[in-house]
């Protein structure tokens, strides 16, 4: 069964080799700031879904997991990728 995955912070060097590996056979959500580098993951998988966002404000990531639950029914993973500059 397909795996529906959440992956917060997904343009980091880590976030981004998750991303890589995950879109091959897994739904993928990806949360980050760089909308260029989450364009780029979008592309690598077919049921890739990117969302811009301050991954900071835990209001707005509550909003986009509200939106996921509603689109698929459920969330099976959650990778939480942040680390402070």
């Amino acid at each position: 069964m397909n795996k529906v995955i959440v992956l917060v912070g997904a343009t980091s060097m880590i976030g981004q080799a998750c991303a890589r590996i995950l879109a091959e056979k897994e739904t993928l959500i990806l949360l980050a700031r760089n909308t260029e580098k989450l364009e780029d993951l979008k592309k690598r998988g077919n049921s890739v879904e990117a969302y811009p966002v301050d991954i900071t404000s835990q209001q707005k990531i509550e909003s986009i997991l509200d939106k996921v639950l509603k689109t698929h029914g459920r969330i099976d993973a959650m990778v939480y990728k942040y680390t402070s500059q």
